[in-house]
């Protein structure tokens, strides 16, 4: 399965540090901009079903933050683990 953008997205307009943060998800920031970007998105499910059949995938993909091992649910994080990918 390909991933769904053809380049023409505000994704691929936008700078990738974004989408797949450094230091281990350190940039809370970076990663609401990137949620936000795939949130007006119109490829959002087709892009979120590409990452759910995905291995090892690291980064926002359609609104979903995954590190690497799977999605990563911000909505169930507690404070804490909140602050550790700040």
């Amino acid at each position: 399965m390909r991933a769904p953008y053809d380049g023409s997205q505000l994704c691929a307009q936008t700078d990738p540090e974004v989408f797949f943060p450094s230091n281990n998800f350190s940039k809370k920031r970076d990663v609401a901009v990137a949620v936000a970007v795939c949130n007006d998105c119109p490829l959002i499910n087709p892009c979120k079903e590409y990452a759910r059949t995905q291995k090892g995938l690291y980064g926002v993909w359609g609104g979903e933050l995954y590190d690497g091992a799977g999605y990563v649910s911000l909505m169930n994080m507690t404070r804490k683990q909140l602050d550790k990918v700040a």
